[in-house]
Parts: structure tokens; C-alpha cells; sequence
């Protein structure tokens, strides 16, 4: 920094010492009579770099007189259009008339620009003015006024959420906002001929500056500059510049010009103040712009998918939780329970959660979505599940977190958690950290009608459910869109006299229906019947897609479902002409009676299954059956490692990444 303004210093007595000497020299030529200089058009390119509120940029230039007097005045068009490091374009129209005085052998001048530059932030626009004079002393001043919004924000952020204990809404911590802001401002500056250079001349300036834009964001500055034109296709500078927003800065430009263009110049001073009507106007050659970082204070937290504010209740006990309290609770509540009590049900009523309601506990670090991203909520993450006794179901999106469900009574043959949209319906549901027990099923989804419902379930546990751990349909025209991650889905119990249950994970696609299923992580286990049963039938487009998931200990009762030999992970394609694509990918099974894997195609002219290049990334044994109208193929089974298997003729292998995710 003391190096600079030092060199600003002896700039300035550069200027001062060689304008004396220049004016002397002046006075003692004698005045030579010549045709005045013709105004020429000029072309060239131009290197900038990098300076207060812009990033280095090259630009092509153009400067064109399209009415002029010779030796007396000239009206002119001066371009640019540049293109900066970021790879953004910009530029700028500037239209000027000069005018010569022979009296102060001086020309003066004015202009009026229109100026665009793209950033991050899309654009910005502004109209410069401007005036000058150029002889032996030169001055000018230029003034930048910004247009429409002189302001954009670029991003958003916070560290956190807070509740507040009057209205009990959540608002943000630590909100900020980033705006680009464009700067208005008035630079002005003073310079003369230093020396003669080559066929042309070195000339020095100096001047100062005022900036202003965003909040309260203003700043003076200083300026000094050379500049240099050894010939008639050159011209070199160098400036140094000093304020409060961008401290202190050198700046450096080379230009060239297309040979031969530019203005005649004249022998005499007066044929050189003349030539000088075709130089280039001298101002800030781009939108500045800074970046401007703003705090926000009390603004609430808004839920991303409704758009309402969110809000949570006093939290409360479980006790204090009960179905007709949360079927009242308006979109956007967040319904927290901070204690591990039980919440009073005795005769197994349904907790039915409204459309954009959370219920959830702190018994695990819970998270809320807001219009910047989740957030932590305070009081989470005790560990201590409160207890729901009776079954919960969705009446559209929502989520249900940290909880034990336990039915009581009759409404233990119903399942312990559901979501089941129809007609035209779209829905979200978030199921996670709960335990489940005592249910008929788990958790029981469905899509019918053109609904569609996307479930994300995860870190669950599910024990001893009478039909299924998970069951889901798809129907008609419906679609669902299911993630199973990191569960434990164990002990559901296969009915003798119905023959019937038992299943860990049961999917079915029927009709003209589309499901799209993830299961990773999972662990699925000590269950009577199938581990994992995905059956498609009709037109529909079944995407299952299986990692990382361990299948233990499954099909204890031996025959116990459809296929009478059954598998801890069954696929099949039933009736009709429904199309599969499989991906299993890196499972573990073991324990499993019979076998480990099935595959079925039940319509071996009719349906496609297709099953990724990944089989041997697994471990276990696998079975494959067709049904080709008249009989199975092959009729009696046999188990191969899933290793190195090879697909039967009914089933194509197709590369990794085949199959749609959720």
C-alpha cells in the first residue's frame, strides 16, 4: 500500500513537471498552417485487467464518425463489446459530438452511453453522460447512472432455527442475504502531454472518483494514469486507484488498433488538438459491481412444499397428544413431542395426521425443511420415543418421526401407519425412526385411481406384523415412488388357516400403473414367508432397484406363499404384459429357506424383464422359472450360485444404471 501511494506521488510531480515544460515549449512554436485532419473510423481489440468492481476482460472496440466538419467538429458512434474471465458478455453504444475552438485551440465535447454487462446475477444495465475537453491541458468528467433495479440477489442463507415463545413460530438464525448491487457514481480527472514517445506521446492524469450503491455503500476514491501511444496502432496504460470498497488497485491495458486506422494527425499544435477529435472517449470502460452481503432479522421459517409458515405448538407430552388435537392442526404445524410418555387412546382410535402437518418427537435429531434448507430443530435428539396407541394415517403429505406405534384392541388388525391417496391426489410422506409392532401391517401404502404418492421410508424398525412389514400397491393409473432405507423388518407372522402374510417388503403393480422402488440398507429378517415380494402384472412398469440390503433367516415355514418354493427376495412378472427391470447390487443372504433370489416370468411371450449386469456382486443362491402359456421352464427348479449365474431365455441382461430410480 505505501509503495503505491508512493508511486502515486511522483506521478503527480511527474505531471506537474512535465506540463510546465510542455507549456514552454508551446509558447515558442511557431504556428504552421495545414489542411485540417479527417476523422477516420477505428476498429481494434483491448486487454484489460482486473480492477475495482469488474474482472479482467478483452473487448473489441470500434469508434465511427457519422457526420463531421473537418476541423471543425464531429458527431460519432463509439462501441464495445467484451467478454470477461468469467466468460460473460457485456458492452456498450456511446453516442458524442466534439467541437473545435480555435480561440482556446481546445476541442470540446460531450457524449451519451448505454451500457449492459451479464454477471451471476443475470444483468445489469446504465446510462453514462459525459463531458471533455482535450487541448494542451485535458479534462473530463464522467457521471454513471444505473437503470431499473440497480440491485440483484444472488443467494440466501442461515445457520439455524429458533421458536419463538409468543406466536410459536420458527425463524431463522443467522439469515443473511447476498445481493450484486451496480454502482452509480462521478469520476473526473486533469492530465496534459508528458513527453513526446515514438511517433506519438506519453500523457499523464489524475483525478478522483465517488461511488455509491447497495445500503449506505458509498466511497471516494483517487486516481492517477498513464498513457501511452508510440504509434499510430498502440497504445499502452497503466493506473492506480485507491478507495474504501475496493482498496487499492493497479490496472493495466494494451490496445491495438487495425493498421491503418485512426485519425490523420496534424504537424502543428493546432493540427495535433485537431487530431485528437477521433481519440476514443476516456471512461469506465464496464458496469462496476460488487458483491453485498445483508443480515435479516425475525423472518419466519416457511415450509418449501406448502409455502405456509411454519409453526410448532408449545411442545408437549405425549399426554397431551391426542387424534382430535392433531386432526385439527392447520398446514404448516409441526406437531413436537418432548418427553417418552404415552399418549392416552384406550379404544385404539386412528392419529390421522392432516395435509403438511409433521408429527414428530426429539427422541432423534430432528430436522425441519425451510425455504433455506433443513435445520436442526432445539430440544432434539433425546432418544426417548413417546408411544402412540393406535394406528396413524396421512391424509396427504406430512411426516411421522420418532415415535413406538403400538395398536391397541381391534385396531391392531388395521396397519400401524398408512397413506393411501386416490383420485388425482400427489403426496409426500416422510416415515422414519419409528418402531412399529402389534399391527396387521407395518406401514401399508397405496397409489390407485392417478394418484401419486411418494414415500421415503427409513430407519425404522417393524416387528411382528400379521401380513407384511411394508406393503404397497399401485393401481390403475397410479404411481408410486417408494424409498426403503435402513430398516429392520423382522418376525412377520405367516397365517396357516388363510395361508396368507408373512412377507417382509410385499410391492404390487397392477393395471396401467408405474412403481419405482428403492430398498437399500436394509436389514430383513425372521420372517415366515417371502423376505421381499415384488409381483407386476397388467401394463405396468415396475423399476426395482435392491443394494446393500441383508436377508436373513426367511421363509421359516417352507411353502409358505406363492411360489411354492419361496425366496427371501422374489421378482416376478405375472399376468398380462408388465414390464421389470431389476438391479440387485451388492446384498447379503443367508439362512433363507430354499433359496436366497427368485426370478419369475409369467408371460414369457408377453412381458419384459430385464435385470442388470450386477447379479455377481451378491451373495447367495438363485432360482429362474418361465411360463410359456402350457408349462413352467424349467419345471422343477434348481438353486445356482447368484455369482455366476446365467439368465434364462425370458430374462435379458441389460448394463447398470438401466433401471429408474424413485
Amino acid at each position: 500500500m505505501r509503495r503505491l501511494s508512493v508511486l502515486g506521488c511522483i506521478t503527480l510531480l511527474s505531471i506537474v513537471a512535465f506540463a510546465s515544460t510542455a507549456n514552454a515549449q508551446t509558447e515558442e512554436a511557431p504556428v504552421q498552417q495545414e489542411a485540417p485532419p479527417v476523422v477516420q473510423p477505428r476498429f481494434g481489440v483491448r486487454y484489460t485487467t482486473e480492477g475495482g468492481g469488474y474482472q479482467p476482460f478483452s473487448n473489441l472496440e470500434g469508434f465511427l464518425p457519422i457526420f463531421q466538419t473537418p476541423g471543425n467538429n464531429v458527431t460519432f458512434l463509439q462501441g464495445k463489446l467484451f467478454l470477461d474471465d468469467d466468460s460473460r458478455m457485456g458492452g456498450n453504444l456511446l453516442l458524442g459530438h466534439r467541437w473545435y475552438s480555435e480561440k482556446d485551440n481546445r476541442t470540446f465535447g460531450g457524449y451519451i452511453s448505454y451500457d449492459q454487462r451479464s454477471t451471476s446475477a443475470k444483468g445489469f444495465s446504465q446510462l453514462g453522460v459525459g463531458f471533455e475537453t482535450l487541448g494542451n491541458l485535458d479534462f473530463r468528467v464522467n457521471a454513471y447512472l444505473p437503470l431499473a433495479t440497480s440491485e440483484k440477489q444472488i443467494g440466501a442463507s442461515a445457520t439455524g432455527v429458533i421458536i419463538d415463545p409468543t406466536s410459536r413460530n420458527l425463524f431463522l438464525t443467522g439469515r443473511t442475504n447476498q445481493f450484486q448491487v451496480g454502482l452509480s457514481g462521478v469520476d473526473a480527472e486533469v492530465g496534459t502531454k508528458l513527453a513526446q514517445l515514438g511517433s506519438g506521446d506519453l500523457r499523464g492524469y489524475v483525478g478522483g472518483y465517488y461511488l455509491s450503491g447497495g445500503e449506505s455503500r458509498e466511497a471516494f476514491g483517487w486516481k492517477t494514469r498513464l498513457e501511452a501511444r508510440p504509434t499510430n496502432f498502440l497504445n499502452l496504460g497503466v493506473s492506480l486507484q485507491g478507495d474504501a470498497l475496493f482498496d487499492t488497485r493497479a490496472i493495466f491495458t494494451v490496445g491495438l488498433s487495425f493498421p491503418g486506422s485512426g485519425s490523420t494527425a496534424g504537424k502543428s499544435e493546432q493540427g495535433a488538438v485537431l487530431a485528437r477529435m477521433g481519440d476514443g472517449v476516456e471512461r469506465n470502460p464496464i458496469i462496476l459491481v460488487t458483491n453485498e452481503t445483508r443480515s435479516v432479522a425475525n423472518e419466519p421459517a416457511i415450509d418449501p412444499v406448502t409455502g405456509l409458515a411454519l409453526r410448532v405448538p408449545t411442545p408437549i407430552g405425549a399426554a397431551a397428544l391426542n387424534p382430535t388435537n392433531l386432526a385439527a392442526a392447520p398446514a404448516g404445524t409441526i406437531f413436537y413431542i418432548n418427553d417418552g410418555g404415552t399418549s392416552p387412546n384406550s379404544t385404539g382410535l386412528t392419529y390421522t395426521i392432516p395435509n403438511g402437518v409433521q408429527l414428530i418427537s426429539s427422541a432423534g435429531s430432528q430436522s425441519v425443511n425451510t425455504q433455506l434448507g433443513s435445520f436442526a430443530l432445539p430440544l432434539s435428539g433425546t432418544g426417548t420415543r413417546p408411544t402412540i396407541t393406535g394406528p396413524v394415517a396421512f391424509a396427504g403429505s406430512g411426516t411421522l418421526s420418532g415415535f413406538n406405534i403400538t395398536p391397541v384392541g381391534s385396531s391392531n388388525n388395521l396397519a400401524g401407519v398408512s397413506a393411501r391417496p386416490f383420485g388425482a391426489t400427489q403426496a409426500t410422506v416422510n416415515i422414519n425412526n419409528n418402531t412399529i409392532t402389534n399391527s396387521n401391517r407395518g406401514i401399508d401404502l397405496s397409489a390407485i385411481d392417478s394418484a401419486k404418492l411418494t414415500a421415503n421410508v427409513s430407519g425404522n424398525t417393524i416387528t411382528g406384523a400379521k401380513d407384511a412389514g411394508i406393503a404397497a400397491l399401485a393401481s390403475n393409473n397410479g404411481q408410486l415412488n417408494l424409498t426403503v432405507a435402513n430398516n429392520t423388518i423382522q418376525n412377520t407372522v405367516y397365517d396357516t388357516s388363510q395361508q396368507t402374510g408373512g412377507i417382509g417388503v410385499r410391492v404390487n403393480a397392477t393395471d396401467a400403473s408405474k412403481v419405482r422402488l428403492l430398498l437399500t440398507g436394509n436389514t430383513i429378517r425372521n420372517n415366515q414367508s417371502l423376505g421381499v415380494s415384488v409381483v407386476a402384472s397388467g401394463t405396468s412398469d415396475t423399476s426395482v432397484i435392491a443394494e446393500s440390503n441383508t436377508l436373513t433367516n426367511n421363509n421359516t415355514i417352507s411353502g409358505a406363499e406363492n411360489p411354492p418354493t419361496p425366496s427371501a427376495f422374489d421378482v416376478a412378472a405375472d399376468s398380462g404384459t408388465p414390464k421389470v427391470c431389476l438391479r440387485l447390487n451388492n446384498n447379503t443372504a443367508s439362512g433363507n429357506t430354499f433359496s436366497d433370489y427368485s426370478l419369475y416370468n409369467g408371460n414369457l411371450s408377453g412381458a419384459t424383464f430385464q435385470v442388470e449386469n450386477t447379479l455377481v456382486t451378491n451373495t447367495g443362491n438363485i432360482t429362474q422359472q418361465t411360463f410359456n402359456g402350457t408349462s413352467f421352464v424349467p419345471a422343477t427348479v434348481a438353486r445356482t450360485a447368484i455369482g455366476s449365474t446365467t439368465l434364462i431365455n425370458g430374462f435379458s441382461s441389460v448394463a447398470s444404471g438401466t433401471c429408474a430410480t424413485p
